[in-house]
This record gives C-alpha cells, sequence and structure tokens, in this order.
C-alpha cells in the first residue's frame, strides 16, 4: 500500500498539477480582500468575517479538490490505458486502492489547507495562520478531504459521468439544500465541515454570505457530531470503493470517435 501511496502522491504533486491550486489561492485572497474592505466600519469582527468566508468560500475548495484528485484513483489510469498494469501487480487491488485513494486525499487537503491559509492572511493577518481557530479550520478541512474524497472515488467506480456528477453534488445539490430546510442541510458533507470548525460567532453575526452558506437560521448540532459524521462516512465510502475495486472489472476506455 505504501508503494502505491508513495508513487501516487508524488503523480499528484507535480508542479504542472499544482498551478490551477495556486492560481485558485490567489483568487481567494483577492475575494477575501475584496471582502473585507467591502465590509470596513461594520460591527462584525475580523474573526467573524472570515468564518463566513470561510463557510461559503474557503472551504468549497475541499470539495473541489476532491472531485479532481479523486479522478486520478481509478478513471485517469483508464483514460491513459494504463489500468490493465495496475491491475497486473501482485499486491492485492484492496492495498492498491487504499493506497492510491489516501494520497488522492492528502493531495486534496494541502490543496484546500493552502487555500484556507492564504483567505486567513488576509482576514485575520498572517500572523494568525497557526493559531487556535486555524489549525482547528485545517483538522476539518483534512478530515473533510478524506470524507469527500472516499465519496468521489465510489461513484468514479460505480457511476459514469463521475467528475460531472461530483460538481453537481458540490456546487449543485450541497448549496441548495443547505439554503432549503433544517433537516435537507443534515445531507450535506460541507454542512459536517462547518459544524465541525464551529464557526459559531460568523453564523450568529447575520449577512449576506452567511445567508448563502446556508448558516441562517440553521441550529448547528455540537461540534463532535460534525468530527463523528466525517470520519464515519470517510471510513464507509473508502472501505466500500476498496471493495468495489477488489471485485469489479476495468478496462482502458475507448477514445470516443
Amino acid at each position: 500500500m505504501i508503494i502505491f501511496f508513495k508513487s501516487a502522491f508524488k503523480d499528484l504533486m507535480r508542479p504542472g498539477r499544482l498551478v490551477i491550486w495556486v492560481i485558485l489561492a490567489v483568487f481567494i485572497v483577492a475575494v477575501s480582500y475584496a471582502f473585507k474592505m467591502s465590509n470596513r466600519g461594520s460591527s462584525m469582527t475580523n474573526l467573524e468575517l472570515y468564518g463566513q468566508m470561510a463557510d461559503m468560500l474557503i472551504f468549497r475548495v475541499t470539495a473541489l479538490a476532491a472531485i479532481v484528485f479523486s479522478m486520478s484513483v481509478v478513471l485517469q489510469e483508464m483514460d491513459q490505458k494504463t489500468i490493465i498494469y495496475l491491475l497486473t501487480r501482485s499486491t492485492s487491488r484492496t492495498s492498491i486502492c487504499l493506497g492510491r485513494t489516501l494520497a488522492a486525499a492528502l493531495a486534496a487537503a494541502i490543496a484546500a489547507c493552502v487555500g484556507c491559509a492564504a483567505g486567513a492572511a488576509v482576514l485575520l493577518g498572517p500572523a494568525q495562520i497557526f493559531s487556535a481557530e486555524i489549525l482547528k479550520d485545517f483538522a476539518a478541512i483534512s478530515l473533510g478531504a478524506v470524507a469527500y474524497t472516499g465519496l468521489f472515488t465510489l461513484l468514479s467506480m460505480v457511476l459514469n459521468r463521475a467528475m460531472i456528477i461530483g460538481l453537481i453534488f458540490a456546487f449543485g445539490w450541497e448549496p441548495f439544500v443547505q439554503n432549503t430546510s433544517q433537516s435537507l442541510n443534515y445531507l450535506s458533507v460541507m454542512t459536517y465541515m462547518n459544524v465541525a470548525a464551529d464557526h459559531e460567532k460568523a453564523a450568529s453575526s447575520g449577512g449576506f454570505l452567511t445567508a448563502l452558506a446556508g448558516s441562517a437560521g440553521f441550529e448547528r448540532p455540537d461540534p463532535w457530531v460534525g468530527w463523528t459524521v466525517l470520519a464515519a462516512l470517510a471510513a464507509v465510502t473508502i472501505f466500500a470503493a476498496c471493495k468495489v475495486f477488489a471485485v469489479k472489472e476495468f478496462s482502458p476506455r475507448e477514445d470516443d470517435v
């Protein structure tokens, strides 16, 4: 497993693949600065501004990164027609899937944490990047990345157009249910990331971003609920993905004519 983890992670961390995440971090810096300037003179503290930005934008980078990196676990090998070489290894399929999935989750967590650090540096100041509040967010992002990656890796093995479906889920379904009702709010992975991070002051301060993040009027459960659900989702989806990978037949994809 370790060999597949290292090789997959090295491939995901190639400079050419990281450019998009650097650009995204710059985008977060720009949006965070504009948000901070637009709220100059308001009653909200910098921590409340950061919490709103985290719930609405920064944390959503986790889902995007997980979608992109999880596609490398199996679908990339099928598209590049190298899946046959992966499956003929003497190592068990479970070890292959687990190693590659964890590598994708780590890559997604790093990309999302960089975005979080960029936003925190603007809204709270560079000295606060390693404060207790931001370190807690790093932990929520990391566990969320594992949960999202497990979910999207599983979807990539059982559904066609998995990336499109993942994007619809993360940027269509989740924002929709978070702003529909309290009961549907719980059907969003992002909800549990926000609960775990516990940006309570940001949620209670109101504002446009609070509404967009689905925090307005939502009675958040205790943070431990968020941590527990994310951990359970990560374990269940990764286990299921490994089981599917162990029994399903995969073949190279033919080029569309």
